[in-house]
């Protein structure tokens, strides 16, 4: 998958520094960063196992160590590194490179650990007026869109990862779709069947206790505390 934001970023960064601006939109201020871009032996390996990560994504740790993946969409805008820390909140008001934004960045839910086996893999984005972060996510609204825009690529830093999305909703702040712990097959079942009965149109994806799903979140204004929803199943080993 090509990854124009990523080619652009190490073109850049190969050049010796990393710029980084983004216009605020009340101050209008630039902001600058230098990187180091020497890969140093800790980035080889990734969460702890023995999985190497993927050369393409070994410049990243350096850049932030809190990214954890790629995740990008094809006919949207959405094509971003994943950053994860130890709450849900940072990551609201700041960018990759922990400057202070109000677009934030896509992250990951605190909860999930283990990302390459974790049950719900559950990732957020602000929905923004310029098109930008999980905007686009919202493009499953759409019947067309959805029967046509079946997979997202979401990649660990050492796992190349293909999902089909089966599920796309307006959710209610007390539907619990982010769910990360099931204690039962029977448990998750039960979730699984939860998310695709909600869903604005029907996939017919085949669904099993061994499946691995990623959920992607963003506001929606169609009432107070809404938000879309957007549910896929891994198809890659």
């Amino acid at each position: 998958m090509k990854k124009l934001t990523y080619v652009v970023l190490i073109l850049v960064i190969c050049l010796g520094t990393f710029f980084y601006i983004k216009t605020d939109s009340t101050s209008n201020v630039s902001k600058k960063s230098n990187v180091d871009i020497s890969v140093d032996s800790k980035f080889e390996k990734y969460e702890g196992g023995n999985t190497p990560v993927l050369d393409k994504y070994k410049i990243l740790k350096k850049i932030n160590n809190d990214i954890v993946g790629w995740i990008s969409i094809p006919k949207t805008t959405i094509d971003y590194p994943i950053v994860r820390t130890t709450n849900n909140e940072y990551y609201l008001s700041h960018d990759i490179l922990k400057h202070e934004s109000s677009w934030g960045a896509v992250f990951m839910e605190y909860r999930d650990i283990n990302i390459n086996t974790d049950k719900n893999i559950i990732l957020y984005g602000h929905n923004m007026k310029d098109q930008s972060m999980f905007t686009q996510i919202t493009k499953y609204k759409e019947n067309e869109f959805f029967k046509n825009n079946r997979y997202i690529y979401f990649d660990t830093l050492n796992i190349e990862g293909k999902w089909e999305v089966f599920s796309a909703y307006v959710a209610e702040d007390s539907f619990n779709y982010i769910k990360t712990n099931f204690k039962t097959n029977e448990e998750y079942l039960k979730f699984l069947k939860a998310i695709t009965d909600k869903s604005l149109f029907s996939a017919k994806v085949q669904l099993s206790a061994k499946d691995q799903i990623l959920t992607l979140s963003t506001c929606s204004y169609e009432f107070k505390n809404a938000r879309f929803v957007v549910h896929a199943k891994r198809v890659n080993k």
